[in-house]
């Protein structure tokens, strides 16, 4: 039980009725849920009162009795407030309590203890807001005053103690981004295909920040009726309309001016492009206190520059492809080809994007509410802009990756009685991620290489037939029923997923010529395509549904009124009608099918918590649960898109006696597609879905700190979290050799239908040898003072251990990327790949009215953190002798082995490189320890993060006197405004770092170590790059009218 410090106006009149806060956390609710118990200052049970909650803003009053153990519980109730609640008694004295806001996802206790001796009068409690969990639950006045640019709500969901935001990616106790859960009024909005970096379904956040009423972080609820992640959740809850029409018009704006352009001592011009966003938001009557509207619109507009030209084109950088080659190749294009143009390298790409939410709150009666809520979200980024000197790209050659996000959610919470509510919920969300080109030629891809760089124009290869459409479909039941002590809430939710997934590469043919002189001649050099069997490129794509069906209950039992405790059960179970096609090969090949899906796959999840209020000023609170869910699925289309026989591919090559035309593949390619034999991406048979145990602990208490304060709150938290069932990938397409002199296990490529070496790689996704696990520690330190500060600090320790990360999309790259210490094919625990071992935070709130009705308000947030952990690793070129196909010989996966001395017979040394060389870097970055073994994985860390983010606001006077407008400065990385040298983000590419290059020879089972290719000599440094955009100072001005 939470208990909350409550702090009365009315002292006098308080004494005679005392009143118990706690809040229990419920579920990934709409919606918040009070509840209490009424009892006599002498400890008897009162049975004859009466509850009333009114929100006070929409008129909406909720009556319910006690039961026979003096406890009421209201269901449905809107997020925030204020609420009134009233206790009347027919034999003890009311009792009222004013200006109440809920927390969403709470179960909010007011346990009310009344004078025995009749008194006449009413007692009345006037007190501030429930509190919220410093750090967990944000409010709309918090959302705004934190520094934001992209407003996105992770700006401020990151001053929780747990939550990481580097660049895009959002780590929530150092787990995997994409195993979060991001809930919008009940639907889940991240992206559960798993595609982008960011979490998001789009490519900026799906949602206005003026929309948000409130949101939350949880990343260990033990309620059952959570689920769908194993990293951290997200509960956003939208705002809705009042009797009163209220909301805001906004405009904000940045560019190159408003930023820094110095890092370190190094310049950098015209990093930051300019940014509009403008946006309206209203909540109004429709009809005064039954029906309730709001509307929110939003729209960001960012034009780019290229950045690359030749030299003497204006843009940024120089190209390494002359003006003189690039008018030759578009001329050829033109003359030769009948091409109106290849394009532009000076066209402005575009980044926009516009957020609609529409929001329906119908008060049936006092028992049932309605609620509804449409969202469409469309964004748009041009990519494939030239983006290095080596390769300049025509605006053919670009493409608009667009995402479109729709959804919709209709939510009923009705009270059948004073005992027993329900929650009905039906949702329905539909994302599409289209890549059209920029300039569209209606041809494929070509690429002309002149002397000194590469032109590319026309269609890429990747984009010329890939598209991506999930439809979700959500039901839920939830029935909630008060026996004595006990509130039982029991349900049932099915969610359906439905996926198309194209994706063919050079659907439409892609030719590389040698030379421009080629080009001119018509001489191709490669030539590749690839399609379905049809000719239509659709027929190759992945389709396919999963429906998960849940059914939970559990009991929130109140055995004191200092002690609550929720235990449940929580019944997951899997289907998967359509399953990949057979591919015949692959069965003969290994002996089993690849068409094995999740389907039939079902888990059972436990969990039991507390809330216990030893004191006034301690209480303790935590559990143990079983959490699964998250986990992309794309890991599971890729068996569908790579059966190894709908995509077929043409092996050919180029016939000179073809006539060339970039927008038709020749009859004789179309016709000369083979396939039935490709590489095959496969489930295991056996492979069981991942979950995880957490167990916590919290503490809270209130401290009288001499000079601070007498009333500061002090938590400490401690989640340990065992991971059961974790996946990794293993190649089936190798056969054991044995084991070198390092202890590493030495594989050759193998195929057993041919019986010989391959160049094939079938790809399966299975579970690891070993199981990842964590420790996170948290303490923090929160404080109000009446003069108008606030403050809330914290210190993180993190020590997550994982396995294979599943930072990618493909099954190839999450087997070919990971680090690998003894076996390809196993698995290498270390430090996790999203781990921030320290974290230190402080937020600093100041507000106040420095004129007259008009407030001031200045937040700050400062964040330290060490980076990433790092892996040295051998440099990979071409290095097969380890049984690599030649695809993934350029992974830089392998982890080195440290010489015992210059006599070590597993090491040879080559290309300037020898052993004392080799040592002195060694110890410098701290491996002389692991001497006579392979390094393990994430022994280093990079460079540590430190940035400092300031929000200035203030209000000055509107049309009228309710009406404010407000004028905002966020700040972001202000220490490189102080100081060139300060807010540096450094780090490195991957977490891993080369130490050496290697060649290793199978047959002698020795490494030969030489200096990387392009260096002069060893890097001992634990960054290689710089990102300037992060480090520079950036400024944003805001203009915003509240009426």
């Amino acid at each position: 039980m939470r208990a909350i410090r409550f702090k009365p106006n009315l002292i006098s009149l308080a004494v005679l009725s005392t009143l118990s806060l706690s809040m229990h956390s419920m579920s990934q609710d709409t919606s918040s849920s009070v509840r209490g118990k009424v009892m006599t200052d002498d400890g008897r049970t009162v049975t004859n009162a009466t509850v009333t909650i009114t929100h006070e803003n929409t008129g909406r009053q909720v009556d319910t009795a006690v039961n026979e153990s003096g406890v009421f519980v209201v269901n449905g109730l809107r997020v925030g407030g204020p609420y009134t609640i009233e206790v009347d008694t027919t034999e003890f004295t009311d009792t009222t309590l004013n200006d109440v806001f809920l927390v969403q996802g709470n179960n909010t206790n007011f346990n009310f203890t009344v004078g025995s001796t009749v008194v006449l009068e009413e007692v009345m409690v006037t007190g501030s807001r429930v509190d919220r969990q410093p750090g967990r639950d944000f409010s709309a006045d918090d959302i705004t005053k934190s520094a934001s640019i992209d407003r996105d709500l992770r700006d401020t969901l990151k001053r929780n103690p747990l939550a990481v935001l580097d660049g895009d990616e959002f780590s929530v106790a150092g787990a995997n981004p994409r195993t979060n859960a991001f809930v919008v009024d009940g639907i889940r909005q991240n992206d559960n295909f798993g595609l982008n970096s960011n979490g998001y379904p789009t490519q900026r956040s799906p949602i206005s920040l003026d929309a948000v009423e409130s949101v939350s972080l949880n990343v260990a609820p033990y309620s059952v009726t959570q689920g769908g992640f194993t990293g951290g959740q997200i509960n956003v809850i939208t705002k809705s309309g009042t009797n009163e029409l209220t909301g805001s018009v906004f405009y904000e704006f940045t560019d190159d001016s408003m930023a820094g352009d110095k890092v370190a001592g190094e310049n950098y011009e015209g990093l930051i492009s300019e940014e509009t966003t403008w946006g309206v938001s209203a909540g109004f009557p429709i009809i005064q206190d039954t029906l309730f509207g709001f509307l929110s619109y939003e729209k960001f507009d960012k034009p780019l520059n290229p950045e690359f030209g030749p030299a003497g084109s204006g843009l940024a950088n120089e190209s390494n492809v002359t003006q003189a080659d690039w008018d030759r190749i578009d001329s050829i294009a033109q003359q030769t080809y009948g091409l109106a143009s290849i394009g532009s390298y000076a066209t402005k790409p575009v980044e926009e994007d516009e957020k609609i939410l529409a929001k329906i709150d119908w008060q049936i009666s006092d028992d049932h509410r309605l609620a509804a809520t449409y969202q469409h979200t469309l964004g748009n980024r041009t990519n494939l802009v030239s983006s290095n000197p080596f390769s300049l790209n025509a605006s053919s050659y670009w493409y608009d990756k667009e995402e479109e996000l729709e959804t919709f959610v209709m939510i009923a919470n009705s009270d059948w009685s004073d005992v027993f509510s329900t929650e009905v919920k039906l949702g329905y969300k539909d994302t599409t991620t289209n890549q059209q080109p920029f300039y569209d030629l209606g041809i494929g891809q070509v690429a002309v290489r002149s002397s000194s760089g590469t032109v590319n124009f026309g269609v890429d290869q990747y984009r010329q037939a890939n598209r991506l459409n999930n439809q979700t479909t959500e039901f839920l039941f939830k029935g909630n029923y008060l026996l004595g002590d006990h509130q039982i809430t029991f349900g049932y939710n099915y969610e359906n997923v439905d996926v198309f997934n194209l994706f063919v590469p050079a659907a439409k043919g892609s030719w590389s010529f040698s030379s421009i002189d080629d080009f001119e001649n018509g001489l191709v050099d490669r030539f590749n395509y690839s399609n379905a069997a049809s000719g239509n490129a659709e027929d190759a794509a992945a389709s396919f549904s999963m429906v998960t069906n849940t059914f939970f209950i559990e009991d929130l039992w109140t055995v004191t009124d200092k002690l609550d405790i929720n235990y449940g059960i929580r019944y997951e179970q899997i289907s998967m009608p359509d399953s990949p096609a057979t591919n015949q090969n692959f069965v003969n090949r290994y002996g089993f099918d690849n068409s094995s899906t999740f389907d039939g796959e079902s888990m059972i999840l436990p969990r039991i918590g507390f809330d216990y209020t030893v004191t006034d000023d301690f209480v303790l609170s935590g559990g143990i649960g079983k959490f699964s869910g998250g986990s992309p699925l794309v890991w599971m289309s890729n068996s569908y898109s790579n059966d190894g026989q709908s995509a077929l591919t043409y092996f050919g090559g180029w016939d000179p006696t073809w006539p060339i035309d970039f927008a038709q593949v020749p009859a004789d390619a179309t016709a000369g597609l083979v396939g039935g034999d490709g590489l095959v991406n496969a489930v295991s048979p056996n492979f069981d879905i991942p979950y995880d145990w957490r167990y916590s602990l919290r503490a809270e208490t209130y401290w009288d700190i001499p000079l601070l304060s007498d009333s500061v709150e002090i938590a400490a938290e401690v989640m340990i979290k065992h991971n059961k069932n974790d996946v990794r990938w293993v190649d089936l397409s190798r056969r054991y050799i044995g084991e070198d002199g390092t202890g590493r296990t030495v594989y050759e490529t193998y195929d057993p239908l041919t019986q010989s070496n391959t160049d094939r790689y079938d790809l399966m996704l299975t579970n690891a040898q070993d199981d990842g696990k964590s420790t996170i520690f948290t303490l923090s330190m929160a404080n109000d003072w009446s003069n108008g500060w606030s403050m809330f600090t914290s210190y993180t320790y993190q020590d997550v251990t994982e396995g294979t990360q599943g930072s990618s999309s493909t099954a190839r790259s999450n087997y070919q990327y990971p680090v690998t210490r003894y076996d390809r094919n196993g698995t290498t625990l270390g430090p996790g790949y999203w781990q921030s071992e320290h974290r230190f935070t402080l937020s600093l709130n100041w507000e106040k009215e420095l004129f007259s009705g008009y407030e001031t308000s200045v937040n700050m947030f400062y964040e330290a953190r060490s980076g990433r952990p790092l892996s040295w690793v051998l440099g990979s070129y071409r290095d097969g002798g380890l049984g690599d196909q030649p695809s993934l010989q350029g992974s830089d996966a392998y982890l080195p082995y440290i010489p015992v001395d210059a006599n070590d017979p597993n090491v040879a040394y080559g290309w300037g490189l020898d052993y004392d060389t080799l040592m002195s870097a060694v110890n410098e970055i701290g491996l002389g320890g692991h001497a006579g073994d392979i390094v393990p994985r994430g022994v280093d860390t990079q460079p540590w993060i430190r940035s400092l983010d300031l929000n200035i606001s203030q209000e000055i006077p509107g049309f009228t006197d309710e009406h404010r407008g407000v004028v905002t400065l966020s700040f972001v990385n202000v220490l490189n405004m102080l100081n060139d040298d300060w807010g540096v983000y450094r780090s490195q590419s991957f977490n891993n770092k080369i130490l050496v290059d290697h060649d290793y020879d199978p047959a002698s089972g020795v490494y030969t170590y030489s200096v990387p290719f392009g260096q002069q000599g060893l890097e001992t440094k634990n960054w290689d790059r710089v990102n300037p955009e992060r480090s520079v100072w950036q400024l944003k001005l805001g203009l915003r009218y509240n009426f």
